[in-house]
């Protein structure tokens, strides 16, 4: 099965980079013969033949991505496009912007911008302005990527008048495509557009990449280099994989002792651990060292929980000492609330009943934000387990009057007696919201209900 496997892996291969030969733009790199007049002439004849084969028009995203492989959308795709001019394009981008499936949005984006940076590379750069921040970096990479093989010194000069983060972006996939240039050129670049760190950086990444062989190499010139480590925390992800391939969770020691950073000591943990959390805590309930024990128990046991909330919970109970494990059952408690509120809620008698109330105000102030009437509903659900709700409710009512004071005001009002002590510690919760918005309403409230414990009133 393995051969099997591998073979098909290579014959699938070699079709991607004939239909990626076939269909890229046609734009050339410095370091590549490809004898592009030859290509040109020969690839109209595939191209022919792919539009024949999808008989695709343009915008008609439905019928590339009803393939039935990622292999056989992207050719469909790709083959749609190759003798699209700059106004047909313009119709696909429009088009594609009406892609439900954000997957299938994303890669239509990515190759219309591919094809339109070989013709106009300052339209291409407009064309990002249309997507969401979460997309344009990485639009903004392919058009950057492509114009430098193109028009090299035009995109560094329009590199350095976009905004300084995007510039960063630019910079980093001028340096990681043109990988032809010389180091002295590929630093006054980077100095031209104020990132000599970026250069470090991608510097760092390929020698690593060159070393993965011998993971310890790769991991020492990544963290002695100069280049921050949440910088670089992608390549040290694939590093540190490869090196817990060989020496097993061990890893994990190395990475407490020498990434000083807490977030990327966290991220590269968190890597780690989901791949065998249940291993990985074992690792750690052998080691000596207590800090050590502990902060990387927390780190496994909240990834774990993102994925097997049980499980997790199962495990740490077995951990010493007992306050590790009743610590650790307090924060994945927490963790689940935040992250799946209605099956934390669910599943609330798993937890240890002195354990419960926090989890509980968490997860219902997360439902509270988004329907707060929910949250009240499901209240009565929990009061077997915890007795006294009136916290929880407090949270739910606070998160509520943050969003629609009147609304929430409204509610206390009609749900509690002018006697009732829970209609006046409510309303210390909503007035305050309430002024922000309507000061004379909350205040002519806040008269209407003295304190007659002797204490500040709601005035």
């Amino acid at each position: 099965m393995i051969g099997i496997t591998f073979v098909f892996g290579l014959i699938l291969g070699a079709l991607a980079v004939i239909a990626i030969h076939l269909f890229s733009p046609p734009i050339e790199h410095p370091t590549q013969d490809f004898a592009q007049s030859e290509f040109r002439e020969s690839s109209t004849n595939g191209a022919d033949h792919a539009s024949a084969t999808n008989n695709i028009e343009i915008g008609q995203f439905e019928e590339i991505f009803k393939h039935r492989n990622i292999f056989e959308q992207n050719f469909a795709l790709y083959s749609a496009l190759f003798s699209s001019n700059e106004k047909e394009l313009r119709v696909w981008w429009l088009q594609s912007q009406k892609i439900e499936q954000r997957s299938h949005r994303e890669v239509a984006q990515d190759a219309i911008l591919r094809y339109l940076t070989a013709k106009n590379p300052r339209e291409a750069l407009r064309y990002i302005e249309d997507v969401s921040i979460f997309q344009a970096n990485g639009l903004l990479k392919s058009v950057f990527s492509e114009w430098s093989i193109s028009q090299l010194d035009e995109a560094i000069e329009v590199a350095t008048t976009v905004p300084v983060p995007s510039r960063r972006v630019a910079l980093e996939a001028i340096l990681e495509t043109r990988d032809d240039l010389s180091e002295t050129r590929r630093l006054a670049i980077a100095l031209q557009l104020g990132g000599e760190d970026i250069y470090l950086k991608v510097a760092s990444d390929r020698v690593a990449s060159n070393n993965i062989a011998e993971p310890t190499q790769s991991w020492d010139i990544l963290v002695n280099d100069e280049v921050d480590d949440y910088l670089q925390i992608e390549s040290l992800k694939v590093v540190a994989e490869a090196w817990r391939e060989q020496v097993g969770f061990e890893v994990l020691s190395k990475i407490y002792a020498q990434i000083e950073d807490y977030r990327s000591r966290f991220q590269l943990v968190e890597a780690i651990a989901l791949v065998d959390p249940a291993s990985a805590l074992d690792y750690t309930s052998g080691l000596a060292d207590e800090d050590e024990k502990t902060t990387l128990s927390y780190i496994i046991a909240r990834a774990w929980v993102k994925t097997d909330a049980h499980a997790a919970l199962a495990a740490v109970s077995t951990l010493t000492p007992a306050s590790l494990a009743s610590d650790l059952e307090k924060d994945i408690a927490g963790t689940w609330a935040s992250s799946n509120p209605n099956e934390l809620i669910e599943n609330i008698g798993t937890i240890s009943k002195d354990s419960r109330l926090l989890p509980l105000e968490i997860a219902f102030s997360e439902i509270a934000r988004k329907d707060p009437l929910e949250a009240l509903t499901k209240l009565s659900s929990v009061e077997a387990y915890i007795g006294n709700t009136s916290t929880i409710l407090e949270s739910i009512v606070r998160v509520w009057s943050r969003q629609k004071p009147e609304t929430a005001v409204d509610w206390v009002l009609n749900n509690f007696d002018q006697e009732d002590p829970k209609r006046h510690s409510l309303l210390e919760w909503v007035l305050p919201s309430l002024a922000l918005q309507d000061p004379n309403q909350a205040f002519e409230l806040a008269i209407k209900h003295p304190d007659r414990t002797g204490n500040s009133g709601l005035d």
